[in-house]
């Protein structure tokens, strides 16, 4: 039976073989690396960030433990406050160690 006009036949189909499987592969790569570039440059920034914010939670922090006496009321929210300073002091230093290590060209999966 003859082929109509505008019709595909067997030949005009693409069948997906090796060569466009290798040329998928280097667009994932490419989007891949373009996608770590942009991971590591917001860890730089998230780590630039966290180390210009240390200073001032690290004051903040001695100036909560330096009134921890007096009244008794305030006492169980300075004890809040403290642990919680603590724990972003702590944040702050991981973030910055890890712009550091994007700086260097190794990020470390958070524990």
């Amino acid at each position: 039976m003859p082929r109509e006009e505008g019709q595909p036949g067997r030949s005009d189909q693409r069948l997906p073989g090796r060569q466009t499987m290798i040329a998928e592969a280097g667009v994932m790569d490419h989007w891949k690396a373009g996608f770590e570039a942009e991971l590591r440059a917001m860890a730089i920034a998230n780590g630039d960030a966290a180390s210009a914010q240390l200073p001032d939670l690290l004051r903040r922090l001695s100036r909560h433990q330096a009134g921890l006496g007096g009244n008794p009321v305030l006492s169980l929210y300075r004890r809040w406050r403290i642990r919680r300073l603590g724990q972003a002091v702590a944040e702050a230093r991981w973030h910055a160690e890890q712009g550091r290590l994007a700086r260097l060209g190794g990020l470390d999966p958070r524990p």
